[in-house]
């Protein structure tokens, strides 16, 4: 009886070996791999958002006039865009560049059970018209008309969503790589709010005739009784948080402020929204966060990001608009803003939690400046040059800088203190 127990045994373990070894396999050929091949990208420096935001210039620049848009990337300015990829989407293994007479793009998936997808795009030689596309997943390698098959799909899906793009072949009718360097031409239509359209098609659904609503009401009020003051937009905005989609109240609350504060930057948010506005009063021209005008614009502005697209996104947008002001032509960090920021992150965080919406409507109704931006942190760094960035704080991602950051929130999560 012993001898044909463990026999028993012996074969459940080698069946149990070969099942695992046949799933190994299998994933190896569907193009799982048990360990990444693209490293940790690093954190963004000034030079690389810079980059980034040459290239938008450049494409509104010529979209506004109706002309090409002639955009010239060499690999540095690539592997920017990559990295800035990387980062918004939350994936940490992400590389791009362009590699003699190839532009390619890398990036390494985790999937479960420490398996990952090791993912390659790759565009080569010069194309009139909308390129061909190289993917691959693994060891998968997807046939070249599948590039074309995904992007008139997404163009579709972006189509039904009310953004007019034009045929592939007229929207890029030009594309080469060569030496390093990469040189495409890009044909938007002019005058149109394709860009904003863009935006807004990623943004979470946002009630935009209650948008309107709360933007008037506000204006209306402000109109009546100026009053400059940040606070006081808030307790206005929120005053009327009930229902039974408080939620979806906060929401529009918050993208209604950003419209009133920041004006047209913000309208991507809400894009049909930003349209009607224009029937209502205009906003006071200086809302004031403890007295300046660019502190209720990063409070508004971060807020309305956070629920237009979530904490990552807003939290993301708000660092690198300060590392890009620490560039020469820029007015330098300013902790102070990062920290407007991080308190309208914070607030919309609670707002939009389904278990504290509506005690953090309540709150917003009644609240202080100090609940807003506590005085404290108006006393931080501020002015900071690319140079004086990386010495005293390392540049983002570093201890220095997280350090700093987080005693930003213990305060925000404290404003009494």
């Amino acid at each position: 009886m012993k001898g044909r127990a463990s026999s028993s045994r012996v074969g459940r373990g080698r069946t149990a070996a070969l099942v695992a070894l046949s799933l190994v396999l299998l994933l190896g050929l569907l193009g799982f791999s048990a360990t990444p091949t693209v490293d940790r990208h690093r954190k963004p420096t000034g030079q690389d958002i810079d980059a980034a935001h040459a290239l938008l210039e450049q494409v509104k620049a010529a979209q506004a006039v109706g002309t090409l848009a002639h955009l010239r990337l060499t690999t540095s300015q690539v592997a920017a865009l990559g990295i800035l990829i990387g980062e918004a989407s939350g994936v940490e293994r992400v590389k791009a560049g362009v590699e003699g007479d190839l532009l390619v793009g890398r990036a390494s998936l985790p999937v479960f059970g420490g398996w990952w997808i090791n993912t390659a795009v790759s565009v080569t030689g010069t194309h009139d018209g909308f390129p061909t596309v190289a993917l691959s997943a693994g060891r998968l390698v997807l046939p070249k008309a599948a590039s074309r098959w995904l992007a008139e799909f997404s163009r579709w899906m972006l189509m039904r969503k009310g953004v007019g793009l034009p045929p592939l072949d007229d929207l890029v009718p030009l594309m080469r790589v060569e030496g390093g360097v990469l040189t495409a031409n890009l044909a938007l239509p002019p005058g149109s709010d394709l860009i904003t359209r863009l935006v807004g098609t990623a943004a979470a659904s946002v009630d935009e005739g209650r948008v309107v609503h709360i933007y008037c009401r506000l204006a209306q009020a402000h109109e009546e009784i100026p009053d400059p003051q940040l606070v006081s937009l808030v307790k206005g905005a929120f005053q009327h948080a009930t229902g039974s989609d408080v939620v979806g109240y906060n929401r529009a609350a918050f993208v209604a402020l950003s419209f009133y504060v920041v004006g047209d930057e913000a309208f991507s948010l809400a894009p049909s929204a930003a349209a009607e506005v224009a029937r209502c009063p205009p906003p006071h021209a200086n809302v004031l966060l403890r007295g300046r005008r660019d502190l209720a614009k990063h409070w508004a502005y971060s807020a309305a990001l956070t629920a237009a697209f979530g904490e990552r996104a807003a939290g993301k947008l708000g660092e690198w608009k300060e590392v890009h002001d620490s560039n020469p032509t820029g007015s330098g960090f300013s902790f102070v803003d990062l920290a407007a920021d991080r308190s309208g992150l914070f607030v919309a965080r609670g707002a939009l939690d389904p278990k504290s919406a509506s005690p953090a409507a309540h709150a917003l109704s009644s609240v202080s400046e100090q609940d807003l931006l506590p005085v404290v942190l108006t006393q931080s760094p501020e002015g900071l040059s690319d140079e004086d960035f990386i010495t005293r704080f390392g540049g983002l991602g570093q201890k220095q800088y997280r350090d700093s950051v987080a005693r930003i929130d213990q305060h925000l999560e404290h404003p009494t203190d």
